[in-house]
């Protein structure tokens, strides 16, 4: 169950650092935002959170194992369930830092 409950505070982890920085930020204070590299900016936050998305997907592997649930089990169904709601808080977080 700790290994379990350490899986799930490394998603929330994981996700925390799509906040770390808003995706585009102002050049200065009161100033326009800065969108000259924004196609780079786009692509590069893209990549992490794709490369995060296949380090939750390997936590998701895991507990499989550690649950010893089988993939069509109503239980699985539902961790899946609890798993996409964090996935939308996460994704939902990130764009309302950047707003």
């Amino acid at each position: 169950s700790s290994g379990i409950n350490a899986e799930y505070g490394g998603i929330n982890n994981i996700m925390a650092k799509w906040c770390d920085s808003p995706l585009y930020e102002r050049r200065e204070k009161r100033g326009l935002l800065n969108l000259e590299d924004r196609a780079t900016t786009l692509e590069t936050r893209y990549n992490i959170i794709r490369t995060d998305g296949a380090k939750i997907m390997e936590i998701v592997r895991t507990n499989l194992e550690l649950f010893k649930a089988t993939e069509d089990s109503d239980h699985w169904r539902n961790y899946l369930d609890y798993i996409d709601d964090m996935i939308l808080d996460g994704f939902f977080n990130a764009v309302q830092c950047s707003l």
